[in-house]
Order: structure tokens, then sequence, then C-alpha cells
């Protein structure tokens, strides 16, 4: 399909990471879906990450974390 579509080539590496949206959901509905399956959780960052994500790395830094904080933003 995503040959048939032009996302990819035949002679195109499938190692590469390509970014495939089907036609059927708009980018809209995608985030739409991501926010309602993250449900407020502090632990994922969606976007630039917004208001949520900068009071939960201010008070990881407040406790003493410091450098990237990826390893602790991690979900269940």
């Amino acid at each position: 399909m995503v040959v048939e579509n032009g996302t990819i080539s035949k002679n195109e590496s499938i190692l590469k990471p390509v970014f495939y949206r089907p036609e059927e959901i708009t980018t809209d509905e995608i985030i739409h879906q991501v926010k309602e399956h993250a449900n407020n959780r502090f632990s994922w960052v969606i976007g630039s990450g917004g208001k949520m994500t900068a009071k939960t790395i201010a008070k990881m830094y407040s406790r003493g974390h410091s450098g990237p904080l990826w390893e602790h933003l991690i979900s269940e």
C-alpha cells in the first residue's frame, strides 16, 4: 500500500524510518486519540509538552534531578 501511494519507492530501504498516515485519518484525529489515550498522565509528553510538562519538569529539578529527564518520564 505505501509503495502504491508513493510514501516509499520499490527500491527504498525499509530500514529507514518513514512516517505513514493513511488518508482515512487526519492529523488532528491522531493528536486527539493520543491525547485521549494519555488521559492526563504526567509522564506523557505530547508535542512540546505544554504547561503540564513544564510543571512536572520544574518539580523534578526541584527534587534534584538534572540532565535529560526522559528516563524519569516513563509510563507504565
